[in-house]
Formats: C-alpha cells, structure tokens, sequence
C-alpha cells in the first residue's frame, strides 16, 4: 500500500538476504521485524546459549529456553511467524575462517554483536566484499545506529580507529542496560536494512544517529571518512587481527577443563572490578603469587577475559595463559549443580 515500497519494493525483500550477526538485545527485535516485512532469506550466527540474565532485553526468548542455543530458538519464532523464509544459523562465534564466506552470499549485513573484534572483522569483510552494514551500539540508556560501506564508503575503523592499548568496552550483561534501549536500536537496523532492500528513503550513510532514552533527545552526526587511513587488500593486510579475531580454541578452556586442572599450579586471575556481585566462591585462588603458574583469566560472562587474552599473553611469554569460557555466571552454575556451594 505504501508507494514508497508498492510490489516491486515488496519483491526485492522477498529476494533478499540478510546476515545478522549476533542474536541478542539487538538481534531479536531485529529479526522480528525482518521477518514480518518478508525477508527472503535470513542467516543467524550467534555461539551463545540463552541465559536468564539475557531476558530482559533479548524478546525472542522466555524462561523455557534458558539454556538452549540462542540461534536454535530465534530460527523456531522466526518460522512460527512467518514459515515461508528461509532460515539458515550458525551456532558458532564469525571469525577469519568463515566471515568472507558469509557475508560474500548476503544482500545487507547486521552488526548486533557486542564484541569489538567482532566489530573491526565484519566491518572489513564487508568493505572488502562492498556489501553495506547496518551497525548499532547500545550502552546503559544509549543506542548509536549508523550504515557503512555504502555511497560514503565510510567503516567502522573511520568511527573508532584501531588502538592496541585500548581497554574494550564491557558488554550489557556487565555495564547494564535498559532493556528497551536494544528493543529500539534493533528495530531501527531492521528499518536501515529494509530501505537498502527495498530502495526508498534516506539511509544512515555517513550519519550517525545518538539516542539518548533517559530525555529522549537524539543527534545526527556526520562521520569523517580518514583518507589517511590503510584500506585492506585482504584479511590478512590487517596486522591486529593475530589477537583480535584469529579465535585460538586452545586458549579457551570451558569450566569442567578448569577444573580438571592442577589448581595448585594454576593462578586463576579475576578481572572484574569491586562492585560487581556476587563473588565466586573460587575467586580466593586470585589471591595467590601467580609465578610461573599457568594463568586463567575469568570474568562475569568470559568476554571480556577473552578480549584481555592478548595482552596477558604478551606479558607472560613463559607462561600458558587461558580465558574461562562463561566466566562466573557458568562457574557458579556448575559448582552449584553439583552442590559445592
């Protein structure tokens, strides 16, 4: 009914193909309105299992599904609303490996991830590939939405440019956020991805939108392209993805495999800072001399351990040094499965 889109725009999302990286807070919203507008084809990549902690922002999920994989349940309310798309997911974390090959089959790519590496990989495989980027940051009461790759050629690196002594920011689980905040900012990435689509209105091309949920005042932002700025040939041109996004399964160790270590030879360091509650009861082992014991970095949810991993390893050449997949939250429930706490 709408001549901005009418039939033909109708057809084009029939067509389309939309690779949404990350299903959660802004994932769900995001697919909800993807699939009633009639997306063609969605592909969902997300490693993560559903936790209760994620249910006040993440609206595909209830209690029911705690536990299960994010992308298997997203994929179940997708075709309970609308059977005739295509759903493909993959329940593995986008790395060097598989990136290139998912976006290169995409028509728009959606950046619901909260991880920075993730963030600097998808934006320079679609810069690579030409493929347009609808990317969306939340944070407590604030969302930022913008389009890369497209006319402005702007990405990711114009936004945030590469720095290695940068701390990564934490994740929602850890900072906080509104749950309504991502609702919000995922719905508006469906809206940028369905403008690309289906070719009506003004997309967020070298603008940034900042939402500010707490007055409910937003700005718009022009992005600076930085001509100076080294645009990759391929993957391998990007020197900081060794400790970015080359994932090493070696140093990630779940907590059963932390616990079959030998504790007495093992520091296990916790990251977080004092006000985050509750402790885990396992915490004392942070408070030995680490040494020449191997190291097992740990946080609330292992994000951010992970993103620390690099700079461990950097200091501590001599020695083995782990990030705890889960961090406390999977620490705790397993000690408490088993009726150790």
């Amino acid at each position: 009914m709408l001549p901005e889109i009418g039939e033909k725009g109708q057809k084009e999302l029939s067509k389309a193909h939309v690779l949404v990286i990350g299903v959660g807070g802004l994932g769900c919203p995001a697919l909800l309105y993807l699939a009633a507008a009639g997306i063609g084809h969605l592909t969902l990549v997300d490693a993560d299992t559903i936790s209760e902690t994620n249910l006040n922002r993440q609206v595909l999920y209830g209690k029911k599904d705690v536990g299960k994989l994010k992308v298997d349940q997203a994929r179940q309310r997708i075709e309970e609303q609308n059977h005739s798309i295509k759903v493909d997911v993959l329940a593995r974390e986008i790395n060097l490996e598989n990136a290139e090959n998912l976006v290169r089959k995409a028509s728009v790519i959606l950046d619901c991830t909260d991880n920075v590496a993730t963030r600097y990989l998808l934006s320079d495989v679609c810069e690579l590939h030409k493929k347009p980027l609808v990317y969306a940051g939340i944070h407590r009461f604030q969302g930022q939405l913008t389009v890369f790759h497209k006319q402005q050629k702007i990405s990711y690196r114009d936004l945030f440019p590469y720095d290695p002594n940068k701390i990564p920011p934490n994740s929602c689980d850890e900072n906080g956020v509104l749950g309504i905040v991502p609702g919000i900012m995922g719905t508006l990435q469906a809206n940028e991805a369905i403008k690309l689509i289906a070719g009506f209105g003004d997309v967020l091309d070298g603008k940034m939108m900042i939402m500010n949920l707490l007055n409910l005042q937003s700005q718009l932002f022009t992005i600076n392209r930085e001509e100076n700025r080294v645009r990759a040939s391929s993957l391998e041109d990007c020197p900081e993805y060794g400790h970015l996004c080359r994932l090493n399964s070696d140093a990630h160790i779940s907590v059963d495999e932390f616990l079959a270590m030998n504790l007495s030879n093992t520091a296990l360091v916790d990251i977080r800072d004092e006000s985050e509650l509750p402790k885990s009861i396992m915490e004392l082992t942070s408070k030995v001399e680490i040494g020449d014991k191997d190291i097992v970095l740990m946080c609330k949810t292992g994000k951010r351990s992970a993103d620390t991993l690099h700079a461990w390893k950097s200091n501590y050449r001599g020695q083995r040094v782990y990030t705890l997949d889960g961090g406390v939250i999977a620490l705790n429930e397993h000690l408490t499965k088993k009726n150790l706490v």
